[in-house]
């Protein structure tokens, strides 16, 4: 019987070095332009931020204060509680660069034009409310060795029996540029007339003015 030829052994051939160099590179260009986007991308959505809500849905951590605070891009945004339109407030005056009151730190609840007159009288601002229908409520920083700072009064929280405001303060850092002027941060609001108890949370921030 003739013998049967044994099979032709199939040459292995290797991958070419070039072709793996190229893979690595095209690989690496793809990850890199990936990287770049999501940086813009995050960027953009960083830079978009308005408000607690926002700040925590970016994934942006929040610290368990009350009310809690998220930061993210330098800036820090405060929870709001309970916003009740009821208060009806009403704004009096604020602190401008430059301007300045001769009032000790504090926040002061006004029932009446004779309680403005000794809190408040010296200034040249003057109530145009009716104390039968209105509460004043004044928020003073207290005296700072230049411009820069700012305090800022918030309604938190309305229940049954008591409102609660954050006077939230705002201090410049190392890196802001600030008029050197004595000054006396102060905010003056009205809500409608109540007998409620009013009560105050504070919170600082620091603006880094880098934007």
């Amino acid at each position: 019987m003739p013998k049967k030829k044994a099979p032709k052994a199939t040459k292995k051939i290797k991958p070419s070095k070039k072709k793996h160099v190229g893979y690595g590179v095209i690989a690496g260009t793809v990850l890199a332009a990936g990287f770049i986007l999501y940086l813009g991308f995050n960027n953009i959505k960083t830079n978009s931020i308005t408000s607690f809500e926002e700040c925590m849905s970016a994934g942006n951590p929040v610290m368990e204060s009350y009310p809690r605070q998220c930061r993210a891009h330098g800036k820090t945004f405060v929870e709001s509680l309970n916003e009740d339109s009821s208060l009806a407030i009403m704004q009096i005056d604020k602190s401008e660069n430059g301007k300045y009151i001769h009032v000790d730190r504090g926040n002061y609840i006004i029932n009446s034009l004779e309680k403005w007159n000794e809190i408040l009288g010296q200034m040249d601002v003057k109530p145009d409310v009716n104390f039968d229908e209105k509460t004043v409520i004044a928020v003073v920083m207290g005296q700072k060795p230049t411009g820069g700072y700012s305090v800022s009064l918030r309604q938190l929280e309305v229940a049954k029996d008591k409102i609660q405001f954050l006077v939230e303060e705002s201090m410049p850092s190392k890196n802001c540029t600030v008029t050197q002027v004595i000054t006396n941060p102060y905010q003056i609001i009205a809500i409608k007339k109540t007998e409620k108890e009013i009560s105050f949370i504070g919170n600082t921030i620091t603006n880094d003015c880098s934007e």
